[in-house]
């Protein structure tokens, strides 16, 4: 999968609370972005808004067509969706994205792509 979007917005932290005017935009902008014929994968991550809302949000979209061509993955993805999940795992998974080969000189035992394997 070789694009990969990354924006950083922070008006949810102002103080006229502006976050809600990005929703519509952002949740179009995500629609097409997940349509394309060309795959791209969207990191969304945010300081809360998970489940509970007072958690962080880590959120790996992938586009159906994609997912569907690699159904493993779209299990192991499915198999994490609610796992706790750290850096060296969003490492892995993105180098999984990429293509790339396993990465072997991280210092984390049980580390790994939240593509390829069930997380504990």
């Amino acid at each position: 999968l070789p694009k990969l979007l990354y924006a950083h917005f922070d008006q949810a932290h102002d103080k006229e609370s502006r976050a809600a005017w990005l929703d519509p935009g952002l949740a179009h902008t995500l629609t097409l972005l997940l349509r394309r014929p060309e795959p791209v994968a969207v990191v969304l991550l945010s300081d809360h808004g998970g489940s509970p809302p007072e958690l962080p949000l880590a959120a790996l979209l992938l586009p159906q067509g994609w997912l569907a061509q690699h159904p493993e993955k779209a299990v192991a993805l499915s198999q994490n969706q609610d796992r706790v999940v750290s850096w060296f795992d969003w490492y892995h998974t993105l180098r999984d994205l990429m293509g790339l080969p396993a990465a072997t000189n991280v210092p984390v035992p049980g580390a790994a792509s939240l593509l390829s394997a069930s997380l504990p």
